[in-house]
């Protein structure tokens, strides 16, 4: 890592635990009725700007659900909130209502694995993915749509 890159990282270290304490009044603005895990946020860069984003866990009685937020975050910041079920047997069935959140390589081409083509996908060595998994189902993998500005995600 050159000097450059490791004074944006701590730079974006300092500046993101100064944007969290956003982060409850926003969630509590997009999804007034979850339990949100704001104590530990999730930070990734997930779009490859360099800069922290966020992902932060909540729940309601019957689903799961993930904000996501890409930085800087301010006042009029948006969270994209996926939405998974507590049934393994559907498309967006989880196999836990606590989910392991874990970042992976986006540094690979989905079309020379049995993935196939991923809309949106842009290979990158900087941006991260995040896998959503925990117990016996095969884990969701998310990654940022640049063409459309949201997270997408696939699954085995």
């Amino acid at each position: 890592m050159n000097l450059g890159r490791a004074a944006l990282a701590v730079l974006a270290a300092c500046t993101a635990g100064a944007q969290e304490p956003l982060l409850e009044p926003l969630l509590r603005q997009a999804r007034p009725e979850a339990r949100w895990e704001t104590a530990t946020p999730f930070r990734v860069d997930l779009d490859g700007d360099g800069q922290p984003d966020y992902l932060v866990l909540g729940r309601t009685p019957d689903r799961v659900l993930l904000a996501a937020f890409t930085a800087p975050l301010g006042l009029g910041s948006k969270a994209q909130v996926l939405v998974f079920t507590l049934d393994p047997r559907r498309p967006t069935g989880l196999c836990t209502d606590k989910p392991e959140l874990e970042a992976e390589s986006l540094d690979f081409d989905p079309e020379q694995t049995p993935i196939g083509e991923l809309p949106g996908f842009t290979r990158s060595k900087v941006a991260k993915g995040v896998k959503v998994g925990g117990g016996a189902c095969a884990p969701f993998h998310l990654y940022w749509d640049r063409q459309a500005l949201n997270l997408k995600f696939w699954r085995r």
